[in-house]
């Protein structure tokens, strides 16, 4: 079940960043706005599952359950506003454009964490 882990995280890693870079959105000098638009549908779920995935490594080595839920509501507030202000679309939209994004990345740390508690990696780090 290790294996399966690493592999997920490795995997999760290469491709999110891929999507995250190549669907980053640009609505400077852009002449195809509504292109733009569709692709924060790919965007905001890549987004987020690899801010969920750094979560997880994180909480992986801070043992401190007070601290760790301190860094990770502040690293989600900040990823959260910066997805809101990244759109071009009304506040109200882009507020639940991103909490569709951020429940999306949510099902990725979901599996994420299921993979880890069944792996041999969650008794090693204990």
């Amino acid at each position: 079940m290790t294996a399966i882990h690493i592999c997920w995280v490795l995997v999760s890693v290469i491709f999110l960043t891929y999507l995250v870079v190549k669907f980053y959105p640009n609505y400077k000098d852009n002449e195809f706005t509504l292109f733009t638009d569709i692709t924060m549908i790919v965007f905001l779920p890549a987004y987020f599952s690899i801010l969920w995935l750094v979560i997880h490594l994180k909480s992986i080595f801070i043992k401190k359950q007070r601290i760790d839920v301190i860094i990770s509501t502040i690293i989600l507030l900040v990823a959260f506003i910066h997805s809101i202000l990244l759109m071009d679309f009304g506040f109200y939209i882009n507020g639940i454009i991103s909490f569709i994004g951020l429940t999306i990345g949510f099902i990725h740390y979901f599996i994420t964490e299921v993979l880890f508690r069944k792996s041999v990696l969650n008794t090693r780090l204990a």
